[in-house]
């Protein structure tokens, strides 16, 4: 699964070679990593964040990043917008942490990397790869974030790939299609 969503977001750098031609539409892969290469991302794993910054500080930190100069007033109105959507308001000052210092739990860590991914990505974001997202997360918290991903995909029309192991029913009924992998080959991919 990870091959594949690396594969499908154009990180291929670390493969010792790619025997396929990938394309995007009508555009090459090495077309889309000079010119679009911020329109395809894949989220890892593991949540990497500034552990000692607040979810705030955090979220106005990408969004500084991104954003033109002329654009910064709008950047309170945006950081709350997306805490809103991501069910996150209440963590404002609440640090994000990690293992040491302890802060936001497992569940509003994801959602924060959710929240990042919008604002620290180029407005023509399209494709956002998600590997294995739930892992650590008990089920009524990966629910929620399933769902996250669910809202995330209809408010910014953008496509979302997840690679999900030994999922309940109550997830699969937010995704649009299922592509099951096996042994590297696909065995199904319907809605």
């Amino acid at each position: 699964c990870t091959t594949f969503l690396k594969t499908i977001a154009n990180d291929t750098k670390s493969y010792s070679s790619v025997k396929s031609t990938i394309h995007y539409g009508h555009i090459p892969a090495s077309e889309q990593s000079s010119r679009y290469r911020g329109e395809v991302v894949c989220c890892l794993e593991e949540d990497v964040h500034f552990p000692a910054l607040t979810v705030w500080r955090t979220v106005v930190f990408a969004l500084l990043n991104k954003t033109r100069k002329r654009g910064e007033d709008t950047l309170p109105l945006v950081a709350r917008t997306l805490l809103r959507v991501f069910e996150l308001s209440h963590t404002v000052n609440t640090f994000v942490g990690d293992v040491y210092p302890r802060g936001v739990s497992g569940g509003e860590r994801k959602r924060v990397c959710a929240v990042l991914l919008i604002a620290d990505s180029s407005a023509n974001l399209n494709v956002i790869c998600w590997n294995n997202s739930t892992r650590g997360l008990d089920s009524s918290t990966a629910l929620d974030f399933a769902r996250s991903l669910r809202t995330l995909t209809d408010i910014s029309n953008r496509a979302t790939l997840v690679a999900l192991y030994q999922t309940g029913e109550s997830i699969y009924g937010l995704f649009s299609k299922v592509l099951l992998i096996h042994s590297g080959k696909c065995i199904y991919y319907r809605p």
